[in-house]
This record gives C-alpha cells, sequence and structure tokens, in this order.
C-alpha cells in the first residue's frame, strides 16, 4: 500500500556524500541514533555521483566511497529507519550548477547519449547491489529537482532506468520528483506499479 508507505515515513536529508568539494565525509551511526531518538523513521541520502567514482570517469565506481553508502544501509537496518538513495547530482544534471566538471561530463542528461546511458548505469549498479535489501528497508529517488522540462521528455528519459531497476528488484518502491523543481503535478506515471512522486513545497520562498 504505497498511501500507507509513504504516510508513515518521516525524516531527514543527510548530506554525507551531497558534494565532492564540501560535503563529502559519509554517514555517522550517531545520525541514525539521533533520528531515531528524536521519533522519526526516514533518512535521505541526497548523493553527488563524484563522491563515489573514479574523478573525471562517472563509469568507474569507487568501492570505498560505495562503503560509505553500504554502512548507511546498514545503519538503517540497525535503527529501523528507512534509507532512500537519491541522485542529487546525476550524471548530466544538478540542480546546482557546476564550473568543476570535465568536458566528458559538462552534458545535459535531457539530451546526451552518454549521460542518459551513465543515468542508467547507475541505477543499474545500485539496485543490483542493493537487490536483497526489501522494500520496507530501502527505496530509489532517482534524480533531485528536474528543472523546467517538458514532462514527456523527462518520462523518456527516467523510463530506463525504472526498467532497468524493475527488471532488477521488481518490488522496490522508486520516487520519482515532478519537473519544474518536482513542483509540479504529472500524471504520465500515475497508475505504475510502485512509483510514487516526490513533490517538493517551496511557497512562500524566501520563507523555505
Amino acid at each position: 500500500d504505497l498511501d500507507e508507505f509513504s504516510e508513515n515515513l518521516k525524516g531527514f536529508n543527510l548530506l554525507g556524500k551531497f558534494d565532492v568539494g564540501w560535503s563529502n565525509n559519509g554517514f555517522t551511526e550517531e545520525e541514525f541514533i539521533i533520528v531515531k531518538d528524536l521519533g522519526f523513521n526516514f533518512v535521505r541520502l541526497p548523493l553527488d555521483y563524484r563522491t563515489y567514482t573514479q574523478p573525471g570517469n562517472w563509469d568507474v565506481f569507487l568501492d570505498d566511497e560505495i562503503a560509505e553508502i553500504d554502512r548507511a544501509v546498514e545503519y538503517g537496518e540497525k535503527y529501523g529507519v528507512h534509507v532512500c538513495i537519491n541522485l542529487h547530482r546525476a550524471p548530466g544534471y544538478c540542480v546546482n550548477p557546476s564550473t568543476s566538471l570535465p568536458a566528458s561530463q559538462n552534458v545535459s542528461l535531457w539530451s546526451d547519449a552518454s549521460a542518459q546511458k551513465a543515468f542508467v548505469n547507475h541505477w543499474d549498479y545500485f539496485a543490483t547491489r542493493y537487490k536483497d535489501i526489501p522494500y520496507n528497508r530501502l527505496s530509489f529517488n532517482l534524480v533531485n529537482e528536474p528543472g523546467v522540462i517538458d514532462e514527456n521528455r523527462y518520462v523518456t528519459v527516467m523510463k530506463p532506468a525504472i526498467d532497468r531497476i524493475r527488471s532488477i528488484n521488481p518490488n522496490r518502491i522508486i520516487f520519482v520528483d515532478g519537473p519544474n523543481y518536482a513542483r509540479d503535478i504529472m500524471l504520465s506515471l500515475k497508475g505504475e506499479q510502485n512509483i510514487i512522486q516526490a513533490i517538493h513545497v517551496y511557497d512562500p520562498f524566501k520563507l523555505t
């Protein structure tokens, strides 16, 4: 029951691998203890792909860096906290621009085939690595806050990743942000199995 699943989860972002330059210290057990002690049961891990891949090559995953994500999943199990893995900086897209990307990575997820292939491969990697983790302990959030983009184009890019995850673990719950920085209602995936739309509310913007 997706309604029951989402209504019962409340928590926070943990920024341990949020940005390769200034927020890449991994995740601590203390964070999960605090979340649990405060009465919450959900954490979202917004990841910068550069924190767990070889510099300049988004196709090479670094075991030591991935192990930090593994530990977060393990802490979630230990303390009864659901973990949601999110690509905050995905291959080819981030809501926060970067001026330090190599030329091969300074491309658009919405139009570049190499970025789209890498995007699917990253979700293939996570789906395979965590295929035995049950749906009530781990979920995926494909990409954080896609900008002003046509819904059809957006869904066209997301669907191969969704299909790849499903082929590995049909029960995995997948959060998909809506267009316009996750603010718009999106109907294109309505009725799709195990898909939940994530809506980010920033009104009034100056306050939130």
